[in-house]
């Protein structure tokens, strides 16, 4: 074998050996964050559940849309749809202000993510 060859080998084999080793490094790092983004989901069901009775008493405020009530908030402050009165999706307005109304089911998956 001569010396530009064996050079054109060895530079072959190196790409393989930095090919390989990219996908095993690929591979490692889809598996810490799969694992990391797992743990992230327990954590945050495991917080949601801290709070006995939370979600009845959201559900027990759940209300329809009324457009003259709410004439100050149109949308969703979390998913941003506007407010129907055709959408049977219940509402729940916090106390703090008449500005703040929710889809109760957007507020639940709100806290169980926090």
């Amino acid at each position: 074998m001569s010396t530009i060859n064996a050079m054109c080998y060895f530079r072959m084999v190196g790409w393989w050996i930095l090919g390989v080793a990219l996908v095993i490094f690929i591979i490692a790092m889809t598996a810490v964050f799969l694992t990391k983004g797992r743990e992230a989901m327990d954590q945050a069901h495991a917080t949601a559940s801290k709070v006995p009775g939370l979600k009845q008493v959201l559900g027990s405020k759940a209300r329809t849309y009324d457009p003259e009530k709410d004439v100050e908030c149109t949308e969703c402050a979390i998913c941003l749809v506007d407010f129907s009165v055709d959408d049977p999706k219940p509402l729940v307005e916090l106390k703090c202000s008449n500005k703040h109304i929710f889809h109760l089911e957007c507020m639940e998956g709100w806290i169980e993510q926090q």
